[in-house]
């Protein structure tokens, strides 16, 4: 700083635009330090999404190099488009030609089961249609002749029938004591009878036998969740909560105890047993935190049946802890 001003008008005039000069070049300065270094940022980011880039392709897995479970994923959304690809383009259908009629015939290979139950359905021509056309004939209006019948052709296909819901009423009726006039009433007959009830798996509930093993096997064997199959109960008009399922499957383990022991003793007398663990974590599980580990083992036996056909049993097991 100066310690003393110029007296001049002139000179103080210079001096205030010298020092307004150099102001506006450190902003300038520092405007294009501010330019550069944010250019520098730009560039930088971009050679880092590059090497990213780069690295996906140098390490990253290939397509080539799909696991089993990646391309069942991708069949989740091409299924239709891929299996129509890869399936031979052929008709169900064959035709064969007899006195310049063509017949068409199934082929072998595409029959339906014969346990399967066959609704007929017939396909006639009314009289009218099968009299004859030849209008000029001087007999036309008095002839009575029908085209004969030659043959039939005969073709299945498979009918569809959503699944239905229906409830079983049971009506148990009371009968009381037979009024007998000579002799006193036997106190060791009960006053009131009832007709009897088969038991059930799981007493007091609505669930039948048939509407439990199909909750079971949707669940276990066909990977449907509790949650997805109370929508489709609830898609025919029956509301059956996932935690009313849950209920059922936890009660129905404990009544087939037994059952369940029996397939161990199976198991543990096969010829080869394979065994596996897999970790897993369970969720709200007392006494335990949500990352803590939980053990499933998986053993796999086999069985001979009556027949002499070999039953594979698996037997899922599940453990808190190691301690086991």
């Amino acid at each position: 700083m100066l310690s003393v001003l110029p007296d001049k008008v002139d000179e103080l005039q210079d001096l205030l635009i010298a020092k307004e000069n150099v102001i506006y070049e450190k902003d300038e300065v520092i405007q294009a330090k501010e330019t550069y270094i944010s250019e520098l940022e730009k560039k930088n980011e971009i050679l880092i999404e590059k090497i990213k880039l780069f690295e996906k392709y140098r390490y990253g897995r290939s397509s080539e190099k799909w696991t089993e479970e990646d391309k069942a994923q991708l069949i989740l959304f091409n299924e239709a488009e891929t299996a129509a690809d890869e399936a031979e383009e052929e008709s169900e259908v064959k035709e064969i030609k007899v006195s310049g009629y063509t017949y068409k015939v199934n082929k072998k290979g595409k029959s339906i089961p014969d346990d399967i139950p066959r609704n007929e359905i017939i396909h006639e021509l009314t009289e009218e249609e099968r009299r004859c056309s030849k209008t000029e004939c001087p007999k036309y209006s008095e002839c009575q002749k029908l085209r004969p019948v030659l043959g039939k052709e005969e073709s299945e296909e498979l009918k569809y029938i959503p699944a239905t819901i229906e409830a079983e009423k049971h009506i148990r009726y009371s009968y009381g004591q037979i009024k007998c006039e000579y002799l006193e009433d036997d106190e060791n007959i009960p006053a009131v009878i009832r007709a009897p009830r088969e038991k059930r798996l799981i007493p007091g509930s609505i669930v039948t036998p048939s509407l439990l093993a199909y909750v079971a096997v949707s669940k276990f064997s066909d990977a449907l969740p509790f949650y997805r199959q109370e929508r489709l109960f609830s898609r025919i008009g029956i509301e059956i909560s996932r935690q009313t399922m849950s209920n059922w499957m936890i009660k129905a383990s404990s009544a087939m105890a037994k059952f369940i022991k029996l397939l161990e003793q199976w198991v543990l007398s096969s010829r080869l047993l394979n065994m596996d663990e897999t970790t897993l974590q369970v969720l709200h599980e007392a006494g335990k935190p949500v990352q803590s580990k939980s053990y499933m083992w998986i053993r796999v036996g086999n069985r001979i049946d009556e027949n002499g056909n070999e039953r594979k049993i698996i037997l899922f097991n599940y453990f808190r802890d190691r301690k086991k």
